[in-house]
């Protein structure tokens, strides 16, 4: 619009002298900008919308992904969240919009030809420069920018790290070596991406001198042609005008390559990740379990370690049952629970749930089959009520209170500042170790799941809690739950129906509780003198008490 306006202004309305000829000339260009503007703010609106949907689209998948690569033993990370909001900054941002205007490049260079062929001839070398200039940059900056990268995700990975053991590197004064580590990788990261940028900026600077050059030299041939009569001054501005937009777009990529780049790898990473991932379940929903969960011949283990974690495990767990897992540290009880639960996949042999295997059960369903505590609680949502519901929308607060009744933890929690909606802190930062163990626990009796999992449930339990705990395992058992519960302590083991010690990995004993509470007893009759009772005496493999032949002996019976 703009150029061909001006060149009628210069050739008709100065020539001419009718103000006519003007006015209508501006109508009709007021008109074009305005669906000009219209269009380009439709364009940018659709940009952005394009950027959030593919978002969106991917990042439900990304997430299954991911964790679903955890149940394999892999690493969770932020970094495939990263990569997304990557490719959303380009995809929905101004950077893709320079692809966007390429293709009228055409349209100029034809005009351009149309107005004088040495004009179109001009244009086309000068692409051609700027396109080579383009690769050229792409060439010199490929490398610093992918090592960049990969830096700086190894610089993420140290906070990752730092902010999972926060509590830990505060107590133990770890703060300096953590910044320590970081400003190295990062420096490593800066030094690469500025290695990048620097290339970059002098392809860049070397364009804008094209350019302008060429501009130049195009308004100087324009009127050279003007004062032969070969041309009028107004088709000579057109020209110049016409030249800039069809450099422009070649010269903007290249700061918008290194965008592209960015997005590139960050798609190509997230095509690996759902690649690797294993697939979902997309069978239907099966009837209701029963809940008896068997292993056969089950093994989990990791690359680099010659001794699996645990396995091959051959155990069955029946409905209405408490068992308990024993052991001493690093016996595999915590892997056992894993693979009950289906955060672990079993690296050979199965783990089934009323003979199906977990694999074949859709995720939605198993989840509400099972409620698990592991060692380490962290509790997702903002509130009370978010943690025990287990976030379910619209979860009936009726059903939040009946488990928070089965923990012990409702008359508490009716003490706190707003009760169920008090906040709670990111994974439950704003309680006490005893409360978050609590709490998980109530979120593990929610809606009262057929398969309780429960990982030292009483670690961080006072008195009352173990109490609570022991009610709650005894209400889970009449409403025929199959409970498996690793262990320490004795006084758990008065309701447990089984008793599994592990060692290494492996079953070395399967007994009824009441014979492991029987040899207990011969065993400390038989100690000489009086022994003082331990307040929370624990089983002979992790009391320091209890001298080795008498754990012999006990294991012997």
């Amino acid at each position: 619009t703009v150029p061909i306006y001006m060149m009628q202004v210069f050739d008709r309305v100065l020539s001419g002298g009718r103000l006519e000829t003007l006015l209508w000339l501006s109508v009709i260009a007021a008109v074009a900008l305005a669906v000009y503007a219209l269009l380009d703010a439709v364009r940018d609106g659709l940009v952005t919308q394009t950027g959030q949907w593919l978002h969106r689209r991917l990042s439900t998948r990304v997430i299954k992904a991911t964790l679903g690569i955890s149940r394999g033993g892999g690493t969770i990370t932020l970094q495939p969240m990263l990569d997304l909001r990557l490719i959303r900054t380009f995809a929905g941002g101004q950077p893709i919009k320079v692809f966007f205007d390429a293709p009228w490049t055409v349209l100029f260079l034809g005009v351009l030809f149309l107005i004088h062929w040495l004009f179109g001839l001009i244009a086309f070398v000068s692409l051609l420069a700027l396109i080579t200039l383009a690769l050229v940059n792409a060439y010199l900056t490929k490398r610093p920018n992918a090592d960049g990268a990969t830096a700086e995700r190894r610089s993420t990975s140290v906070l990752e790290g730092a902010l999972g053991s926060a509590e830990a590197i505060g107590a133990m004064g770890l703060d300096a070596g953590v910044q320590r580590l970081w400003a190295e990788r990062q420096d490593d990261a800066d030094r690469l991406t500025a290695m990048g940028a620097e290339r970059s900026s002098r392809c860049l600077a070397f364009s804008k001198f094209l350019r302008l050059t060429i501009q130049m030299a195009v308004l100087g041939l324009g009127a050279v042609l003007v004062l032969r009569g070969q041309m009028t001054a107004g088709a000579m501005i057109a020209a110049s005008i016409l030249m800039s937009r069809t450099l422009a777009p070649f010269e903007q990529s290249i700061t918008a390559w290194n965008s592209f780049t960015q997005a590139r790898g960050a798609f190509e990473r997230i095509g690996r990740l759902l690649a690797a991932a294993p697939r979902l379940s997309d069978h239907p929903e099966l009837p209701q379990p029963e809940g008896r969960l068997s292993f056969d011949k089950a093994v989990y283990g990791v690359p680099g370690r010659e001794r699996p974690l645990a396995g091959p495990l051959q155990l069955e767990f029946e409905p209405g049952t408490i068992a308990a897992i024993v052991g001493p540290s690093g016996a595999g009880k915590t892997t056992l629970c894993r693979l009950a639960g289906g955060v672990w996949n079993p690296s050979y042999g199965k783990v089934r749930l009323d003979g199906a295997e977990l694999g074949v059960w859709p995720p939605e369903q198993l989840g509400g089959l099972v409620g698990y505590l592991p060692q380490d609680v962290q509790l997702v949502g903002d509130t009370v009520h978010d943690a025990i519901s287990r976030l379910e929308p619209d979860a009936p607060f009726e059903e939040v209170v009946a488990a928070a009744m089965l923990a012990g933890l409702h008359e508490e929690i009716k003490s706190w500042p707003q009760a169920y909606r008090t906040p709670i802190g990111a994974g439950g930062r704003a309680l006490s170790a005893g409360q978050r163990q609590r709490l998980g626990l109530a979120r593990a009796l929610y809606r009262r799941p057929k398969l309780i999992l429960l990982d030292e449930p009483n670690a961080n339990l006072d008195d009352e809690g173990q109490k609570a705990l022991r009610e709650a395992l005894v209400q889970a058992k009449a409403w025929s739950a199959t409970i498996i519960m690793v262990t320490h302590h004795l006084g758990i083991l008065q309701i447990a129906d089984r008793v599994i010690r592990m060692e290494e990995g492996r079953v070395v004993a399967d007994e009824t509780g009441q014979e492991v509470l029987q040899r207990l007893k011969s065993i400390a009759l038989r100690r000489e003198g009086t022994v003082q009772q331990d307040p929370k005496p624990r089983l002979p493999g992790a009391d320091p008490t209890v001298s080795a032949n008498d754990r012999a002996k006990g294991q012997a019976e």
